[in-house]
Parts: C-alpha cells; sequence; structure tokens
C-alpha cells in the first residue's frame, strides 16, 4: 500500500509541475545569416518560393521565402536575391499559445536594439479558436 501511494504522489507532482518552454529558432541569429547558412544549419525547408520574372515585374519587392517546421513551431524566412534575410516570421499551432510564448519559442524579445517584433493579431479570432489555434496568428521579426 505504501508503495502505491508513492506512486500515486509521484505521478500527480510530476503531472502538476509547470513544464519550461525551451527555444525551438534562435531567430537573431538567423537574422545574421545569409539563405545558405541557414538551409546548413536548419536542414531542407518544407516549402520554398522563389518569384519568377513575371512575378518581379508585378511587383519588384516581392521576396523569396523558405518555411522550416519543428514540432508545432513554425519559421517562414524572407530573403532577397543576394540570399540576404530581410524577415522572419514565427508562428505555432499549439492551442492557447501567447506572444510571450511564441518569443521565447523563437529566442526572441521585445526590448532587442537589434530587430523589430509586430504581434500579428488574427484576421478572425473567432475562428481561430473553433479551430484551437494560438491566441496570435505570428510574430513578424526584423533587423532595425
Amino acid at each position: 500500500m505504501k508503495r502505491l501511494c508513492a506512486i500515486t504522489l509521484f505521478i500527480i507532482s510530476c503531472s502538476t509541475q509547470k513544464q519550461t518552454l525551451e527555444p525551438v529558432f534562435n531567430i537573431p541569429k538567423i537574422l545574421t545569416m545569409n539563405i545558405q547558412q541557414v538551409k546548413n544549419e536548419l536542414g531542407n525547408p518544407v516549402s520554398e518560393f522563389t518569384p519568377n520574372k513575371e512575378q518581379i515585374k508585378l511587383d519588384p519587392l516581392l521576396k523569396a521565402s523558405l518555411e522550416f517546421n519543428k514540432d508545432f513551431t513554425s519559421i517562414v524566412i524572407d530573403y532577397n536575391s543576394n540570399g540576404e534575410i530581410s524577415g522572419v516570421f514565427i508562428s505555432d499551432k499549439k492551442e492557447g499559445r501567447t506572444a510571450k510564448e511564441m518569443m521565447v519559442l523563437g529566442s526572441v524579445s521585445d526590448s532587442s536594439t537589434e530587430y523589430s517584433i509586430k504581434i500579428v493579431n488574427w484576421i478572425n479570432p473567432t475562428y481561430a479558436k473553433s479551430l484551437k489555434a494560438a491566441k496570435i496568428s505570428g510574430i513578424e521579426v526584423e533587423l532595425k
């Protein structure tokens, strides 16, 4: 009986401990790299977009992008034709994920002097909630 109580107490204490959120991507480091260095560090992207000549003619500011995923977290990295990174968008699919939690996942701070962040809210928060999505759409991070 003592052993059963000890096991039960262990399970209860483990399940009530708050898990520490760890960074998934190091966005400040990514912002200092070129796109080839990012590919070398993160591996193959899950999706890639490179604008063609017609698209560039219509929008000369259109950027290429790569997307990487780890567990629930995704980043989309925008870069120019020289491979210089212009920004990173981080999002997470975990239900109820907050902006502060996403900042931890991306290793970013809202007080940085190196980069700026912009929290992107859902266009339709009610619909996002019905999908059991994060509380925000994501966070844009750009060098200052």
